[in-house]
């Protein structure tokens, strides 16, 4: 190839910027994961604004810290992922962004190092926060690394969740700690014996979520492991039923406890049941066409986020 053909060729190869503008749209939809932010976020602060007495400020500066945080931290985890399993999603995954070479693992480590610093920027000003921020780091740091048993961790996907769920809890927990740093209340005066149960009720129907997306109808199971596979149709499906069971019922029990309007009752009611409508078909008759499991879960996580965001207060 002559040189002048050869610099043609880079001159019109794709930035960073537009690298990563392939990434977002096929691995991390920046639309959806800013909502879900907000969603969970809200939620939280919300909550914890009406059990405390005090104003909620989801529409402030404090109310984006925390919503970047969330963001941020599932912008990490799929950064994290996308390196610890390019090996796996070669085989298994060949089109992806970075098997395929469409974006680089040198632009997913640049991308998640600026994650990681501008994470721990948001917290840096608020003293406990940032220690806290840093605890999540820390777990997130151990996911990455496979908690140094990744053979142990990728043979057993029961064994991965059981070690990957707890981020969930560990970054409401520092949701929590920020949200008081910033509206300058104590951490003595957060009713934990409230908020403990709602970060629980966010949590399962977040791990619904997990199990839902990896069931699927017999004939269509492959190489890649999913509940299905393990458990079989009626065992994952029931899993996630449970795990949306868990939430709702505690959801619906502190909404009476502490005072959520109706309509985080209706709608938290409702999402449970329409999930539970199409599962059941499911298992009634295992079949591509009638699996929506992954759409089950996504409906329910998305009517409960907004019962909760909605069922406490202005935001």
């Amino acid at each position: 190839m002559r040189p002048g053909n050869t610099l043609e060729h880079h001159s019109s190869a794709p930035g960073f910027a537009a690298r990563m503008r392939i990434y977002f749209a096929e691995m991390f939809p920046l639309p959806t994961h800013l909502l879900v932010a907000v969603g969970m976020f809200g939620s939280l602060a919300s909550f914890v604004a009406r059990t405390t007495g005090v104003e909620p400020a989801l529409l402030s500066w404090r109310g984006l810290a925390g919503i970047w945080t969330v963001f941020d931290v599932f912008l990490i985890l799929r950064l994290m992922d996308d390196l610890k399993d390019r090996d796996i999603d070669r085989v298994l995954f060949p089109a992806r962004p970075l098997p395929s070479g469409r974006v680089r693992e040198s632009d997913i480590r640049g991308a998640l190092a600026a994650a990681i610093a501008a994470y721990l920027a948001v917290a840096l000003p608020f003293g406990v926060a940032f220690w806290s921020a840093l605890a999540v780091l820390a777990y997130l740091l151990l996911m990455f690394r496979l908690f140094f048993v990744p053979g142990l961790l990728r043979a057993s996907l029961p064994l991965s969740v059981a070690t990957h769920a707890p981020i969930v809890p560990l970054l409401l927990a520092h949701c929590t700690v920020l949200y008081a740093g910033t509206s300058g209340m104590s951490l003595a005066s957060v009713r934990w014996r409230f908020v403990v149960p709602f970060v629980i009720a966010l949590w399962t129907a977040m791990e619904a979520w997990e199990v839902g997306r990896k069931i699927r109808a017999p004939a269509d199971e492959t190489e890649y492991v999913t509940y299905s596979r393990l458990l079989g149709v009626r065992g994952a499906v029931s899993v996630s039923i449970v795990l949306r069971t868990v939430a709702a019922a505690v959801a619906i029990g502190l909404g009476f406890i502490v005072g959520g309007s109706a309509i985080q009752i209706v709608l938290t009611a409702v999402g449970y049941g329409l999930a539970l409508a199409m599962d059941l078909r499911f298992v009634a008759r295992p079949s591509y066409e009638t699996c929506r499991c992954r759409a089950a879960a996504e409906l329910f996580g998305a009517l409960f986020l907004l019962a909760q965001l909605l069922g406490y207060g202005p935001v």
